[in-house]
């Protein structure tokens, strides 16, 4: 059995859950899939035993951890905006803009076909700092915008994999 320590709801369907043993989960689509949400967080057993969850308006997720306190993360919400539904000739990811930026910036991408997409957030050293997309999408044209405020200023990667198709491009974020 699975104890739930929190669920928290944000607007466009996206959900975040605490889990004792098992850590925070991110559900972008009403709850039908979760995907673990962990990074920030320490490690303990077989996972981040958490004991409550807290959003708080100045951006930052809250986690109470049995034993380790309190910890804090930025509390990244994005939003998937479906640019056009004309099938592309191919895939392809887009240089963000602007770039520099600060705080916000926006990613394009195209699928040629329907197709699991998965888009991450990577600090300098290859640290998983963000997913931004985790599902199955259409074919088209899709827009997404990376909240940078809570991260420091620096370059940072992103990378966009799908069957058939991965691509990197790098980002700087100046504060």
């Amino acid at each position: 059995m699975i104890e739930m320590c929190g669920l928290l709801q944000f607007p466009a369907a996206a959900y975040l859950q605490g889990q004792k043993d098992y850590g925070v989960y991110l559900s972008t689509n009403t709850g039908r899939s979760w995907n673990e949400w962990n990074f920030g967080f320490p490690a303990i057993g077989p996972g981040i035993i958490v004991s409550a969850l807290l959003n708080v308006a100045n951006g930052y997720l809250y986690a109470g951890n049995y034993g380790n306190s309190v910890w804090r993360r930025p509390l990244l919400q994005t939003g998937i905006t479906v640019i056009s539904p004309e099938v592309p000739e191919s895939f392809a990811l887009s240089q963000n803009y602007p770039n520099p930026f600060n705080p916000k910036t926006i990613i394009n991408y195209q699928l040629r076909i329907t197709n699991l997409v998965k888009l991450t957030v990577y600090d300098v050293l290859g640290h998983e700092v963000a997913t931004l997309v985790n599902e199955k999408q259409s074919a088209g044209t899709y827009q997404v915008e990376f909240d940078g405020s809570g991260f420091a200023s620096g370059v940072y990667f992103y990378k966009i994999v799908t069957e058939g198709f991965t691509d990197v491009k790098r980002m700087m974020l100046l504060k």
